[in-house]
């Protein structure tokens, strides 16, 4: 099941963040639990399009969290429009190869949509199954457009 998240639902998200910043690129750099909770609070109890209105979704299974979506939409910087950016697609390990990854996916663009987006960006930044992540966006309807790249200074 997909359904919003709560505050409740933020120390499991903690730890979902966690596991995913440790088998990402980011695993170089410090994981800040305060930090990452402070940031789905923001996330989940904002509902201001001029600064961004976060977009926070669980995918749940056997009434336990196994995954997230976490975004926001907001303005173009140009002025033309609402759109959608994620901040993180997660899956615990254990549990990927399912559908909760295509669905929080639909869902999240469902969301989007309600929110007044006219267009929703997706990535994978974290260098973690780039090509099977590529292949699920492009399954729900995203179109490959551009590049990512990082360099850690």
């Amino acid at each position: 099941m997909i359904r919003k998240a709560t505050l409740a639902d933020i120390p499991r998200m903690v730890e979902l963040g966690h596991e995913m910043h440790s088998e990402s690129q980011y695993s170089r750099l410090d994981y800040n639990p305060v930090g990452t909770a402070a940031f789905l609070r923001i996330c989940i109890t904002n509902p201001n399009p001029e600064v961004g209105t976060g977009i926070v979704l669980v995918a749940e299974e056997n009434a336990e969290v196994i995954g997230g979506m976490v975004g926001f939409v907001m303005q173009h910087w140009f002025g033309g429009g609402l759109m959608a950016c994620d901040q993180a697609l997660f899956i615990s390990k254990e549990k990927r190869g399912g559908m909760a990854g295509a669905r929080l996916i639909i869902a999240y663009e469902k969301t989007a949509r309600e929110l007044g987006a006219t267009q929703i960006i997706i990535s994978n930044s974290t260098n973690v199954n780039t090509d099977r992540t590529a292949g699920l966006y492009a399954r729900v309807g995203f179109e490959h457009v551009g590049y990512v790249f990082s360099k850690f200074v």
